[in-house]
């Protein structure tokens, strides 16, 4: 049957398809991650300069020059990332821009990794870890949703200690036959991970819930906070304009604290995160409807986000992780007069529903332009960070499909990761 002008212009038509998907999703994500990142840096170093023309000492002159010295790196890794989204991308519509030859063309994949790492991982966790590699893969081409882990994987200065924990977590040497509960309760752990949250980290002598005062007060002061699941036109202004306020002001004054804080911990890494406008009416919607094993919360606010900041800090062992747990209370104090305003800890009191992540979150107050703002802030393990990445995006949500069996997999990893960590206490523990 011979063409008509309709079919002539057909290869046109999907390029500029795919530029606009380009335009639309994959290029702006990537290009938002590198401004706000190099923003945050920026804003960082502003901070602790600020904070030196007031007082110096060694810890914040430590922190100076590792934000110094990480900034150049930082720009140049997340570059290379949006380098590697636009290679991707015009190789899709190069090929779409080619006639095919012989059986039709096959659809260019939505997203896909541009670099060698999908390589790295396929060779390191190839034979009977093939379908870690395989889960993993789909993650790292999953561009509109990146990890910590994804991240490590792309940075060559941690990609062999990434790979190798992903290999230590797919063995599944600790746990072998048995359950993670039938090995803690033969192996349980050890040492002040273990110890409880004393009552005053949570509530007032009254019995009030600290973060519940918070965020009432928070909620008076700011109006953006008292913005529901379906907001008005000016509401969702407010909305924008709290968002800003978080990327603009708030992150960068949190790492600034976090950097310091770490200065004495080399291994430690810090990253943060601002839920987007759109994200926190998400949330707000989804706490309001209720769900499963979650009830409905009607009258559920932004300012209830009491993570719309969210930081975390990953060290390289449990014994890392028990002092600076330490640090962190130190720090910010608890009870009245403290900073803290919840705390817990999952190797103490695991979530019923994934009884083998492994945390220390805390849940820490700040004051910055004169506004009081919560921010969460996650102690994590480098092998339960892995693990909990794996099962966030796959599990918890599944932003990336999954089978069965792969879903079984990546449970059955984070429970390794859970009783390599109880493992390790045993051996730290004094």
């Amino acid at each position: 049957m011979p063409r008509g002008e309709g079919d002539s212009e057909r290869p046109i038509a999907d390029g500029a398809e795919g530029l606009r998907e380009l335009h639309e999703r994959e290029l702006p994500a990537a290009v938002g991650d590198v401004a706000e990142h190099v923003r945050a840096e920026l804003a960082r170093v502003r901070a602790l300069a600020e904070r030196a023309r007031r007082h110096v000492d060694a810890g914040l002159l430590t922190a100076l020059d590792g934000a110094h010295r990480r900034l150049p790196d930082d720009v140049h890794r997340l570059g290379t990332e949006v380098s590697a989204v636009v290679a991707s991308v015009a190789r899709e519509l190069d090929a779409l821009r080619r006639p095919a030859t012989g059986a039709a063309a096959s659809a260019p994949a939505a997203t896909r990794p541009a670099d060698d790492t999908t390589a790295a991982v396929t060779s390191a966790l190839s034979g009977p870890h093939a379908d870690v590699a395989a889960v993993v893969t789909r993650l790292l081409a999953d561009v509109d949703y990146p990890l910590d882990l994804t991240r490590a994987l792309r940075d060559p200065r941690l990609r062999a200690r990434t790979l190798a924990v992903l290999a230590e977590l797919a063995d599944g040497r600790a746990l072998g036959d048995r359950s993670l509960d039938e090995h803690l309760a033969a192996r349980p752990g050890r040492g002040p991970l273990f110890d409880p949250v004393p009552d005053e980290a949570l509530t007032t002598a009254d019995g009030r819930s600290r973060k519940a005062l918070f965020v009432a007060a928070a909620t008076r002061l700011d109006p953006a906070r008292d913005v529901g699941a379906d907001p008005t036109p000016q509401q969702r202004s407010r909305l924008d304009d709290y968002v800003r306020r978080l990327v603009e002001d708030v992150m960068p004054y949190v790492r600034a604290e976090l950097e310091a804080l770490t200065a004495a911990y080399p291994d430690a890494a810090v990253s943060a995160r601002v839920k987007t406008a759109h994200g926190l009416v998400d949330k707000v919607g989804r706490m309001s409807a209720g769900g499963e094993n979650r009830s409905a919360r009607p009258g559920y606010r932004v300012g209830d986000i009491l993570d719309a900041v969210g930081a975390r800090i990953t060290v390289g062992d449990t014994a890392e992780l028990a002092a600076l747990t330490a640090a962190v209370v130190e720090r910010y104090g608890v009870g009245d007069g403290g900073r803290v305003l919840d705390w817990e800890s999952r190797y103490t009191d695991p979530k019923p529903h994934n009884p083998a992540y492994r945390v220390v979150p805390f849940i820490i107050g700040v004051r910055v332009g004169g506004l009081p703002y919560p921010f969460e802030l996650q102690l994590i393990t480098q092998r339960a960070s892995v693990a909990a990445d794996l099962e966030h995006n796959t599990v918890y949500k599944p932003l990336v499909a999954v089978t069965d069996r792969e879903r079984d997999r990546v449970r059955r990893m984070q429970a390794e990761a859970a009783a390599l960590d109880h493992d390790e206490t045993r051996s730290d523990a004094r």
